[in-house]
């Protein structure tokens, strides 16, 4: 069995390191996106058996992101976990709200 592909998605280049190290430590293998378009581009194209996903993008936001995989037939069955690194009061509802 090959190697599990994840895709890793941050607009900080030093949290896109320092995850691919640590996936990559354990046996995964990573690709890394700095935005949106990029991130959407990847997940369509190398269907990774994982996505991780930043909340915080600019120009289009994580949770838009999440969205717009989830509505596409080629990327919709693909696991995503979002963070973030600051936590806006309404973070949770507007998670929520992604999920409806």
């Amino acid at each position: 069995m090959g190697m599990k592909t994840i895709l890793i998605v941050d607009d900080e280049a030093d949290v896109l390191e320092l995850l691919k190290m640590r996936f990559a430590f354990n046996g995964f293998k990573c690709i890394t996106a700095k935005d949106s378009k990029q991130a959407l581009k990847l997940a369509r194209h190398k269907n990774p058996a994982l996505i991780i996903l930043d909340l915080m993008l600019p120009k289009t936001d994580g949770l838009q992101v999440y969205k717009i995989l989830k509505a596409d037939k080629r990327t919709s069955h693909i696991p995503i976990i979002v963070y973030t690194a600051k936590r806006p009061e309404n973070i949770v509802k507007k998670g929520q709200d992604a999920l409806d």
